[in-house]
């Protein structure tokens, strides 16, 4: 019974589902040991203040380890509305309002307008935008270059491009466009719905 008991623990281990000891608990870590192997690990584990500005004018915050680990640092600015960024310009811009270094560009859209007569027309166009977008940001003009090889089809039906931030919501049509996610470092094929794309 010993041999095979010891073997089934070995298996057991091997694939992860060891048998841990409490935490031990160090400076700013703190570690376990398997009971039946050699396994260990250890993880961080600080006691973290929240994070605050750092001085008046700017958006840096930090936060500091009442361990007495090394303090961490971020910037969270406080944003104004956006806004246009010139008069000649479809792209919207807006600014921090604690700092003067905070800015954002918002560019506009690349829109392709599809007929939904018939409701494959959307899926299809979507499914296309998916396959052909850009592993890398571009500028709209790239993206223009490529609505219009996937538009071209729908285009005596009443498809078409439109550049902006809004579609023009004409009846019939489904509104689609690509976004950069930046926090998925990619672009996504996102859909007009009632007042914003999603």
């Amino acid at each position: 019974m010993g041999f095979w008991n010891n073997l089934w623990n070995g298996v057991k281990c091997a694939t992860g589902h060891h048998d841990w000891n409490d935490w031990t608990k160090g400076e700013c870590t703190k570690s376990h040991r398997c009971k039946r192997c050699e396994e260990h690990e250890t993880v961080p584990d600080h006691s973290w203040t929240e994070f605050q500005y750092t001085k008046d004018g700017h958006c840096d915050q930090a936060r500091h380890c009442q361990k007495g680990h090394h303090p961490e640092f971020r910037v969270r600015h406080i944003w104004g509305p956006w806004q246009l960024e010139s008069p000649r310009s479809d792209s919207l811009v807006r600014f921090c309002r604690r700092c003067p270094n905070g800015r954002q560009i918002k560019h506009s859209y690349v829109v392709l307008r599809v007929p939904h007569q018939e409701l494959t027309n959307t899926f299809l166009v979507s499914s296309q935008m998916g396959n052909m977008m850009p592993s890398r940001q571009v500028e709209n003009g790239m993206l223009k270059v490529i609505a219009s090889m996937i538009i071209q089809p729908y285009e005596k039906a009443g498809g078409g491009i439109e550049i902006g931030h809004r579609p023009s919501g004409a009846e019939g049509y489904a509104y689609l466009s690509w976004e950069w996610r930046d926090d998925q470092n990619a672009y996504s094929v996102v859909s007009w719905y009632g007042d914003q794309w999603n």
